[in-house]
């Protein structure tokens, strides 16, 4: 499903002993992505999917009436002042209107595979086109710098770093310290810096699940000694001013021994946080209830606790999961609007190319008619002639024929007049 694909950035990682040739183009004029990008494709792209001339592709391309394809910026350097093209590739001129828009590179890019510009020689990480720009947003590959020391590392190994190498961190958290391998690190109003190489599903955050990548559907048990990263949503103490997860904050009040000042004004994603915690019934943590089911030792209700830090938790992660389904319909609304009009335009092109095919056979048709209506004009006329000659030949041989029966009858009285005389 490609809009899974997009919206939860999954990638394909392969080695590199498969020896297929790649393909490395600059990528131009893509919604979101950076602008002249050097993407690697993992197989070569079709002669149409890109300029003939620069070799970049871009989701619009112009193609001249000999089906050779180039960008907008080489059509312009090969245009004229008088608006005509000189086709780089033939030197054959045209007018620019003769120009056809090719938009179906875009539609067609989504499936092609290309190598994560992060990514190592050594392990390639390979991604749909289409999920590119996704995979960005938390590409485990990127670098990043560390909260505390400001040294650089990659997503991967940042937590790593934080809970065991980093000497900033203990320090500068005291007394507050939570353990920074297990949550992110948040800014107010921003978004986590880190996020974990595993993808998990609205339903599996709420219910305190980790599914695996793979075809596998079951629940993934964490190893040994591990300890479980979750994409909880932070709130600040009012009294330290330090960011903890929702369902700990409670407990760090409590028994962290805060500083028991007024609590600081504070401002997270443009709600106050207020740490009110009012009686709601919730389970003791979030998901075990949904495990117990699974396990099969779940029988009737769950414990109901005074407390409920959780039931905001949900409710955070329930409001999360919305807006990330509202994202989810209005990129999907926008790709069927951008395939209708891909679709219109096309339809459009296809007319256009019926109807001057048509004419052409009009045209054809109409002048192969009027040139055997010459012919069989000029053939009559010759029929005519021949008659005309032929009637002339008939009169005069009628002419002939007269006169020959004149001499005969002028022999005849000749021969009876030479009779009369010989019988006298």
């Amino acid at each position: 499903n490609l809009h899974a694909a997009i919206s939860s950035g999954v990638c394909f990682a392969r080695s590199t002993t498969e020896n297929s040739p790649t393909m490395e183009v600059t990528v131009r004029n893509f919604e979101k992505l950076p602008e002249d990008m050097k993407v690697k494709f993992v197989s070569p792209l079709e002669i149409d999917m890109c300029c003939n001339l620069c070799k970049n592709v871009e989701p619009v391309l112009l193609v001249d009436p000999d089906d050779h394809y180039f960008c907008n910026d080489c059509v312009n350097m090969s245009t004229t002042d008088d608006d005509l093209f000189e086709c780089p590739d033939d030197g054959n001129i045209y007018p620019s209107s003769q120009l056809k828009r090719d938009t179906t590179v875009a539609a067609r890019l989504k499936k092609e595979l290309v190598i994560c510009p992060n990514s190592s020689e050594d392990v390639p990480v390979r991604i749909c086109f289409a999920a590119l720009k996704a995979h960005f947003v938390g590409c485990p590959c990127s670098m990043t710098t560390c909260p505390f020391c400001g040294a650089p590392y990659d997503r991967r190994s940042l937590d790593e770093h934080i809970s065991s190498e980093c000497p900033e961190a203990s320090s500068k958290h005291g007394s507050c310290k939570e353990d920074l391998a297990q949550r992110d690190i948040m800014v107010p109003g921003g978004s986590t810096d880190y996020r974990p190489d595993s993808t998990t599903s609205p339903l599996a955050g709420r219910l305190g699940l980790n599914r695996q990548q793979g075809h596998s559907p079951s629940v993934r048990a964490p190893a040994p000694g591990s300890r479980e990263r979750t994409n909880e949503q932070k709130a600040r103490c009012p009294y330290c001013n330090k960011f903890f997860p929702k369902r700990s904050i409670h407990d760090h009040i409590t028994h962290k021994r805060c500083n028991t000042d007024v609590p600081l004004e504070d401002s997270f994603n443009g709600v106050s946080e207020q740490l009110s915690f009012s009686a709601l019934s919730t389970p003791p943590s979030a998901g075990s209830a949904t495990r117990a089911a699974f396990d099969g030792s779940y029988h009737g209700t769950s414990p109901i606790t005074p407390n409920g830090p959780d039931m905001d938790m949900r409710l955070v992660k329930v409001e999360t999961a919305v807006r990330q389904m509202e994202r989810q319909q209005c990129s999907l609304r926008q790709e069927l609007h951008e395939m209708i009009n891909q679709h219109e335009e096309r339809a459009k092109f296809n007319q256009q190319n019926m109807l001057k095919g048509l004419t052409q056979l009009i045209n054809e048709v109409t002048d192969e008619h009027l040139r055997s209506q010459r012919e069989s004009a000029e053939q009559m006329k010759q029929l005519e002639e021949r008659n005309n000659q032929l009637q002339e030949t008939v009169a005069g041989l009628n002419d002939d024929l007269d006169m020959l029966r004149e001499e005969v009858n002028a022999l005849r009285k000749i021969v009876e007049r030479a009779q009369n005389r010989r019988s006298n």
